[in-house]
């Protein structure tokens, strides 16, 4: 977990990386970072999702309808937003899906961990946004 963890910020930090050198394409670089970040948000909504199935009552019901909710935003960000902000909500919606997580979860090795992950990916949404705005 902690391999594939780290491994999954390669292409947060290699693609706005490639977006700030001047004989590539910004624009390709954005798109491909949006869809990568919708990916990530898709994947950890569905942890949300299977996790559903360990949490009793209207809990369960809430973590089901946030999965739900992370996935519906972001998506309507790449769809209909300018890349500015897409990346701006994608951004956001990283930080909500964490802090969500963290209000709902045990504490421990994996909150940090992800916490961990989620502000190097929001460093790099910040890196990004100057590019695109």
């Amino acid at each position: 977990m902690l391999w594939l963890g780290r491994a999954g910020l390669i292409p947060f930090i290699l693609l706005p990386a490639a977006a700030w050198i001047p004989l590539l394409s910004t624009t390709w670089a954005a798109q491909a970072f949006c869809a990568y970040s919708l990916a990530i948000l898709c994947f950890l909504a569905g942890t949300l999702w299977g996790t559903a199935q360990e949490v009793r009552g209207a809990h369960k019901n809430r973590r089901l309808l946030a999965s739900n909710a992370f996935v519906l935003i972001a998506v309507g960000a790449v769809v209909f937003l300018p890349t500015a902000g897409a990346v701006a909500l994608l951004l956001l919606t990283h930080l909500l899906q964490a802090a969500y997580e963290q209000a709902t979860a045990a504490s421990g090795w994996y909150l940090r961990f992800r916490w961990q992950l989620t502000l190097v990916a929001s460093v790099c949404h910040l890196a990004l946004l100057p590019l695109v705005a």
